[in-house]
C-alpha cells in the first residue's frame, strides 16, 4: 500500500497552503493507469520544450496574433492585377465592337430572320379561319398559290410559293390576320393588282399572301375638297370612270399600267406617262390607313392638305412595297380635267431632240393663251 499526498501549490502566482491527505490503494489494475498518465505527461512536456528550443534557435517563432496564409500586400497585389486584366479585356471588346459598327459589310450586323416552319404556318391558317368565321377567307388551292407567287411578265420569280392566300373584306379582318401571323412568325405578302414587273409579291419564305380583291370600294368623294377615299383594290381606270360618271370634273392623273390598282401603286410609288406634268404617286397621297406587322392600325395623317406636325409618314409607307405594313385605305388628291387636250405623234432624230422639245412645250405653256402678254402690257 502506498500513499499519495498533495502538498502546497501555486496558482496564478499566489501561494496556497493546503494539505490534503488521501489514501489510495495501488492495485495492479490502477498502477498501469498511473504509469501511462505520468509517462504521457512527461513525453508531451518534453516535445513542447524541444519544439520551443528549435523555434528559438531558428527565429521562426510566431507571435500570438500571427496566422499563416494571405496578408495585406498579397490581397492588394491580386486585386490590382485583376483590375488591370478586366480593363484590358473591356478595352479590347470596345475596340472590336467599334470596328464592327464601322464595317457596314460585316455579317454580324445582319441577323437572319427566323420564320415559322410548315407546322406553325398550318396552325396559323387554322386560327385565321376561326378568327374570321369564314372558311372562304383562306384558300390553299394550288392554282391560287401559283397565281399569287409566280408571274409570267415578272423579271424575278423564285421557286417558293405562299402556303395560303387570305381574302379579307375589312381593315379589322386584316388586323386579325396580321396579329395571328405575327404570333406564329408567319411572313405576310400584300397582293393588289399583281402587275408588278419586279417580283414584289414573291414569297421566298412561304407565308400568307393577303389579296385585297374584296376591298375594291370608293368609300367617299369630296368634290369641294378635290379628294377621294378608296380601298386598295380600286383600279385607277375604274376610279376615273366613276369620277366621269358623276360629272365631277375631276380625275386622278397618275397612269401606270392599265391593270394597276391603288394599293400596289402606293406600294411601288408608281408613275406613268403623266409623271412629267403631274408627278408620281407620292405627290397625290393625302393619308393612309395602315395595318402594321403586329396588327396595330394607324393613320398617317388627317385630310387637311396643310400640316407641319409630326413625322411625314406618307413618304415612309409610299414606296415601301409592303415591307412596313398593309395599306387598307387611301385618301387621294384629284386634279381638274383639262378643258382641252390632244394627242400627237412626232418623230425626232435623237433622244436629246425629243427631250428638248418636251421641255420647250412645257415652257411655252406658261405663255398660253397668247393674249396674256397683251393684258400685262395694258
Amino acid at each position: 500500500m502506498s500513499v499519495c499526498r498533495l502538498g502546497s501549490a501555486r496558482i496564478a502566482g499566489a501561494p496556497i497552503r493546503a494539505w490534503a491527505s488521501r489514501t489510495l490503494t495501488v492495485t495492479p489494475q490502477n498502477s498501469v493507469f498511473f504509469s501511462r498518465r505520468w509517462n504521457s505527461s512527461r513525453t508531451s512536456n518534453t516535445t513542447t520544450t524541444a519544439k520551443a528550443r528549435v523555434e528559438s534557435a531558428t527565429g521562426t517563432g510566431r507571435g500570438r496574433g500571427d496566422r499563416a496564409g494571405w496578408n495585406t500586400f498579397s490581397v492588394v497585389a491580386v486585386v490590382s492585377a485583376t483590375a488591370v486584366l478586366v480593363y484590358g479585356y473591356a478595352t479590347s471588346q470596345a475596340n472590336s465592337k467599334t470596328a464592327k459598327e464601322r464595317d457596314y459589310s460585316s455579317p454580324a450586323k445582319f441577323v437572319a430572320p427566323k420564320y415559322a416552319d410548315i407546322g406553325d404556318m398550318e396552325a396559323a391558317i387554322k386560327e385565321i379561319r376561326q378568327a374570321t368565321g369564314d372558311e372562304d377567307t383562306i384558300s390553299t388551292d394550288p392554282e391560287d398559290l401559283k397565281a399569287h407567287g409566280y408571274s409570267e411578265w415578272s423579271s424575278t420569280n423564285i421557286d417558293g410559293l405562299p402556303v395560303a392566300v387570305a381574302y379579307p373584306k375589312t381593315t379589322a379582318e386584316v388586323s386579325k390576320i396580321a396579329k395571328i401571323c405575327y404570333r406564329y412568325r408567319v411572313p405576310i405578302i400584300p397582293f393588289s393588282g399583281g402587275s408588278s414587273l419586279e417580283g414584289n409579291f414573291s414569297a421566298p419564305y412561304g407565308g400568307v399572301s393577303v389579296d385585297f380583291a374584296y376591298m375594291d370600294q370608293i368609300l367617299k368623294l369630296h368634290e369641294e375638297d378635290m379628294d377621294v377615299v378608296v380601298q386598295p383594290s380600286v383600279s385607277w381606270m375604274d376610279l376615273n370612270e366613276q369620277l366621269a360618271k358623276r360629272q365631277s370634273g375631276l380625275f386622278f392623273p397618275v397612269d401606270p399600267g392599265p391593270s394597276a390598282k391603288i394599293g400596289g401603286m402606293v406600294g411601288t410609288n408608281c408613275s406613268g406617262t403623266n409623271a412629267v406634268r403631274y408627278g408620281t404617286m407620292k405627290d397625290w397621297v393625302i393619308n393612309l390607313t395602315v395595318v402594321l406587322a403586329d396588327g396595330t392600325v394607324i393613320k398617317t395623317k388627317r385630310r387637311p392638305r396643310k400640316t407641319s406636325a409630326g413625322y411625314n409618314l406618307n413618304s415612309l409607307f409610299v414606296g415601301s412595297e409592303g415591307t412596313l405594313g398593309l395599306v387598307t385605305e387611301i385618301t387621294l388628291k384629284l386634279a381638274v380635267v383639262p378643258q382641252e387636250f390632244s394627242v400627237a405623234v412626232v418623230t425626232f432624230p435623237s433622244i436629246r431632240d425629243a427631250a428638248s422639245a418636251a421641255a420647250g412645250v412645257m415652257r411655252a405653256a406658261s405663255k398660253w393663251p397668247p393674249w396674256r402678254s397683251w393684258m400685262k402690257c395694258k
